[in-house]
């Protein structure tokens, strides 16, 4: 059996109130490289505009923090499909271990996670859904739908947020997109007399993933959220004996 991942491998959390920094947009604005500039300017939208510009420049301010050097030196390059990470060679830095962090936001929350191993991270504010089940059939398996659809319809509403974030979490951390079916992975492991028990550990079954060792965790978050973090955190080959 595969042993927990050691604790220094398991990501920093931060959480941060977009209010406590809006009165800083403008000065936040001129931490940006030209490129974030340009698509802050994209946004039509004020609070989505405001918010892109807070959650990036705290970013830039969070990672100069672990790193040592300046914001404005920070270069960032993405991944197949956009996913940020820290470009060192453009930065002009050279790192004694790995540095991988990501993002996510929902309403007034940004949040964002650190960690030595590729991490993923997704919260959303706790709402009424429109449809859950036409929303579970895209992301629960047919095997659990069953179950699913028999629990009461406000059990549902949290179920599916709780499934949401962990699948979007492990998505973001293997940075592939959506381009893994969601609901051809599991993370949901409830049933109708406990349906709130997820899995820690999940498998990917996708040739591209397979060996990979994903752990998912639930975020302690204010009641009107719910999140998760998600890392890679080994290979079960080099893992097994």
């Amino acid at each position: 059996m595969l042993k927990n991942c050691r604790a220094r491998t398991k990501p920093e959390i931060r959480m941060v109130k977009l209010k406590d920094h809006l009165k800083f947009v403008d000065k936040y604005y001129s931490t940006l490289s030209v490129d974030e500039r340009s698509r802050a300017d994209r946004f039509t939208i004020k609070n989505v505009r405001e918010r892109f510009i807070v959650s990036r420049a705290l970013l830039r301010t969070l990672i100069a923090k672990k790193i040592g050097i300046k914001t404005n030196a920070i270069v960032f390059a993405y991944g197949p499909h956009g996913k940020p990470q820290l470009d060192a060679v453009m930065t002009g830095i050279s790192l004694k271990e790995p540095f991988h962090f990501n993002v996510s936001h929902s309403k007034s929350m940004v949040l964002f996670c650190f960690g030595l191993l590729p991490v993923g991270a997704d919260i959303e504010f706790v709402r009424k859904l429109n449809n859950p089940d036409r929303i579970a059939q895209r992301i629960i398996s047919k095997r659990k739908l069953k179950i699913f659809r028999s629990l009461p319809l406000k059990m549902r509403h949290e179920v599916l947020l709780q499934i949401w974030t962990r699948k979007e979490s492990i998505v973001k951390a293997l940075g592939c997109g959506l381009t893994i079916p969601v609901k051809n992975f599991e993370v949901w492991t409830g049933s109708k007399a406990d349906p709130l028990s997820f899995a820690r550990r999940v498998e990917i079954p996708d040739e591209r993933f397979g060996d990979l060792i994903i752990e998912s965790l639930a975020l302690k978050l204010p009641k009107t959220y719910v999140g998760a973090v998600s890392f890679i955190c080994g290979n079960k080959q080099k893992d097994n004996p």
